[in-house]
């Protein structure tokens, strides 16, 4: 059933309406929309990643991220999977402190899970569950084109 026109015209009104207003308190609490970004991936030097998603919104000053890549180039087996080029600089970067958790798909073999955690001020990389090392070192493996990368989390921005 259409409306008639004055009515459509009507309820389009109150959706700009509310959400100006919306749009308004969101900046005044200070909570962004979300926003696209680029991380970088290493493992003893670059490796190609496809962004599927990577996209982060701050909320005062957490900066809250959700991520997934796709692997399209290589790594070096034997060596720790770093995660770089955050969106906005950490807080008081704590060695160890985790900010979120991490998957990684090792195309062919498993599922890694783990948690993301700060490496610096720069920097990120997954512990494995019941591992005692980062991922790429406990377990073993190379990245490779065919795997994926999830991360989610949050941390204090400076």
């Amino acid at each position: 059933m259409a409306y008639p026109a004055s009515l459509d015209n009507l309820v389009d009104n109150v959706d700009n309406v509310l959400a100006t207003h919306i749009n308004t308190l969101q900046a005044a609490l200070g909570i962004s929309a979300w926003v696209d970004w680029t991380p970088t991936v290493t493992q003893s030097g670059s490796v190609t990643v496809t962004v599927t998603r990577a996209k982060y919104k701050l909320i005062n000053k957490v900066c809250h991220l959700n991520v997934l890549l796709a692997i399209t180039g290589a790594g070096t087996a034997n060596n720790a999977i770093v995660i770089a080029g955050q969106p906005a600089a950490i807080q008081t970067p704590i060695n160890n402190v985790i900010i979120g958790t991490g998957m990684i798909f090792d195309n062919g073999t498993a599922w890694y899970q783990g948690s993301l955690y700060v490496n610096g001020a720069t920097d990120w990389r997954i512990t494995g569950h019941l591992e005692l090392n980062v991922m790429g070192v406990a377990p073993n493996f190379a990245l490779a084109n065919g795997d994926i990368i999830y991360l989610n989390g949050a941390y204090e921005v400076g």
